[in-house]
């Protein structure tokens, strides 16, 4: 068992006062470096460098970032909702870890994305059918994890193969989840 236990503190979102979720943010009682390739490996969609030793994914609508010493989960409910969610998190940890030797770890997933070369391949109508005011303000929320391709109804309505085509591309390269189109 690699990773023991943990200690957190839950807190409501500092972007958004009227928030009714809280964020959890746990500090680990073991360093945890050694499992980060293991775990790249193992979720699907994700961002990771081995160099920064961070790891970043969503998963069940929450953004979660680990890395070394902690662990940070958004949008949950109360306290007893962290615990679960960090527990099954300490569970995965562990569970990649203990059956590494069957894994091919992996030291880089994902890349950043630049917000023009995104909005070059958008519809650009400013339409606010995704629920943001302009594209560029879709494309800030979109390279931070903060909402995803399906949102831009235009892009999916026949008229953007192209454009659609090498955009869904890109996000996968960066470790986005995209729809099959």
């Amino acid at each position: 068992m690699l990773l023991k236990g943990y200690s957190f503190e839950t807190e409501m979102p500092k972007c958004n006062v009227f928030a009714q979720t809280v964020n959890a943010i746990a500090k680990l009682s073991d360093d945890i470096s050694d499992a980060l390739p293991y775990l790249a490996a193992e979720i699907k969609v994700c961002k990771y460098d081995n160099a920064s030793k961070i790891l970043i994914f969503k998963k069940d609508g929450r953004s979660i970032i680990i890395s070394s010493r902690q662990i940070a989960v958004s949008k949950l409910v109360d306290r007893d909702e962290a615990r679960s969610v960090l527990d099954e998190i300490r569970d995965f940890i562990n569970s990649t870890y203990d059956n590494r030797q069957k894994i091919v770890p992996c030291f880089k997933k994902g890349s950043e994305l630049k917000n023009l070369e995104v909005l070059k391949l958008l519809p650009r109508t400013n339409c606010k059918e995704c629920g943001q005011p302009t594209c560029m303000a879709f494309v800030s929320k979109l390279v931070k994890w903060e909402a995803s391709i399906i949102e831009c109804l235009p892009l999916f309505r026949g008229h953007f193969d192209d454009e659609k085509r090498k955009l869904l591309m890109m996000l996968a390269v960066a470790g986005y989840d995209v729809p099959d189109c």
